[in-house]
């Protein structure tokens, strides 16, 4: 059976190895990296993008800095990117973020070649869905779950999440934010940092984009949002290899997969047949995208009518290239297209699918930049850390055992009352006793009789045990307020059994724990160019 790709790069297995040509754990690999990326000036019409999309955005003085590094000949670039989600989406869009500052930081360092790191707003992809939803914590219960409603006219609308403005629901889902929130030490910087950028009326991308750049203004991050006319422009030549090549790049990124089921993994991405990696928008840029498809020597749209010519497709992109946007496979390309890239931070998806794009990176003559993971983080707030010490409990305690045996431990010696082993001692053994004084009488009137005893006797201990499992287990749970306690804390360490950062979303924890505080405690944890998941107490 096959198996997923990057649990097996990080652990740095033979068979993962060589799908990816750089290893983010040799130091000559990462400067290798940073030297190939360091060849290559950044375009003066991408910086001149850069400072103007930021400054929308509100461009500190830091990131001033980092937009004047880049116009320097040996510059480097360490990316990373998410979709615009509700309020910054999951937790670890933070922390890709702060990864790829400190990232930055280290190669800089080792390497003397100035660092800038830059968040790619994925706002070309359409699915809505994905990013509507966000979760918070809450006393009781589940996470809290707040959304956005999905569009009335259509429940599949497939125009670019750039086009979409905040509704007046978003009102509703701050105001819900507040509430929540209300009485923790930081809420007011929270309600700040969001309700000024969440507003009806904007758009999801410039309210993701005024968050992010606020909250990493100190160390200069800055955000590119390539659904626009001017990126567009410069990454035509992406899409014209793309559609043109369509069958040859498809027969590469084919052999790749067939080398990793192969080798025994599982490709992230399916490779769709006669599919060029380019999916076009027939109506208008703001309108709907469809998947761009070869047929004979036209092409065609997945799930809308008409037939276009290569010439027709060309002319267009020449003349209008915003409607063109990239698929996930194809969105790297452009990335490196544009960008010196030395090093690409991602999540575990990322790392599969960056291993299946080597020949992707070869056919367009780029040099693959290295890739490596995000810091992986569990937060642990000062209420949470004082609740665990109190019960001798570390958080791997909290985490990998089960909440009856937890409550067990804590409860171990303070239960009165009828318990499980009285029910083997008072009822089950006397009785088992019984019967095997009368076994040979049995027995002595029908041999067969013995395994009709044995059954019937094995019938009762074991609903005896049942039964003395269910008293326990009323007993564990009659002190309610300690249940409560026991599991809020593990809800709040792992909702619904998922790891926190990849459940709940930044709002509570800035709340809890003041955003410096929450940065610091990154930073002070955070070891690049290794992997685990690292625990924060801001």
């Amino acid at each position: 059976m096959s198996k997923a790709f990057s649990p097996s790069y990080l652990e740095g297995t033979s068979e993962a190895l060589p799908f990816l040509p750089l290893d983010f754990r040799q130091a000559n690999d990462r400067k290798a990296a940073v030297e190939q990326a360091a060849q290559r000036p950044c375009d003066p019409r991408l910086v001149a993008i850069l400072r103007r999309q930021n400054e929308a955005w509100g461009l500190s003085s830091s990131g001033d800095h980092n937009l004047r590094l880049l116009e320097q000949s040996g510059t480097v670039v360490v990316a990373t990117g998410q979709q615009v989600g509700l309020f910054l989406g999951p937790l670890y869009t933070f922390y890709k973020a702060a990864s790829a500052i400190a990232v930055a930081r280290s190669l800089q360092e080792e390497t003397g070649h100035s660092a800038v790191p830059i968040f790619w707003l994925q706002t070309e992809d359409h699915d809505f869905e994905e990013i509507r939803a966000t979760h918070l914590p809450q006393p009781t219960g589940g996470p809290l779950r707040l959304e956005m409603p999905q569009d009335a006219e259509t429940s599949e609308p497939r125009y670019s999440v750039q086009h979409r403005e905040l509704t007046p629901t978003v009102q509703e889902l701050t105001n819900t934010l507040a509430s929540r929130l209300d009485g923790l030490p930081y809420s007011e910087e929270a309600l700040r940092l969001f309700q000024k950028h969440y507003k009806p009326g904007t758009s999801w991308s410039d309210a993701f984009a005024g968050v992010l750049a606020a909250c990493f203004a100190e160390e200069g991050l800055l955000l590119l949002n390539p659904r626009d006319p001017e990126v567009a422009a410069l990454g035509s030549y992406i899409h014209e290899q793309a559609i043109t090549h369509e069958a040859d790049i498809e027969a590469a990124l084919t052999q790749r997969v067939q080398e990793l089921e192969a080798a025994g993994f599982q490709a992230q991405i399916a490779v769709r047949e006669d599919c060029t990696l380019s999916f076009f928008h027939p109506e208008r840029a703001e309108g709907d995208r469809y998947r761009l498809l070869r047929d004979g020597d036209n092409y065609k749209l997945a799930g809308y009518k008409g037939s276009y010519t290569l010439e027709a497709l060309l002319e267009v992109l020449k003349s209008q290239p915003l409607r063109f946007s990239t698929s996930a496979l194809l969105r790297p390309l452009l990335q490196d297209h544009l960008f010196p890239t030395a090093a690409y931070v991602g999540g575990p998806g990322e790392l599969s699918y960056f291993a299946q794009l080597e020949p992707l990176y070869q056919w367009f003559k780029r040099p693959m930049p290295m890739i490596m993971p995000r810091g992986r983080f569990l937060v642990v707030n000062k209420d949470t850390h004082t609740m665990l010490q109190q019960w001798d409990l570390s958080v791997d305690d909290a985490l990998q055992s089960s909440e009856q045996d937890l409550l067990a431990r804590l409860q171990d010696g303070t239960i009165e009352g009828i318990r499980g082993i009285d029910i083997r001692q008072r009822a089950w053994e006397p009785l088992a006793q019984t019967f095997a004084t009368m076994e040979s009488d049995i027995v002595a009137l029908e041999p067969n009789l013995d395994k009709t005893l044995a059954r019937t006797l094995g019938s009762i201990e074991n609903a005896l045990d049942k039964l003395g499992q269910k008293i326990e287990r009323v007993q564990l749970y009659q002190n309610t307020s300690l249940v409560q306690e026991l599991k809020q804390v593990r809800s709040l360490l792992s909702p619904n059994g998922q790891p926190q950062e990849r459940c709940y979303s930044l709002p509570y924890f800035v709340a809890c724990c003041g955003l410096s505080s929450l940065k610091q405690a990154v930073w002070d944890t955070y070891t690049p160019f290794s992997y685990g998941v690292e625990v924060l107490h801001p």
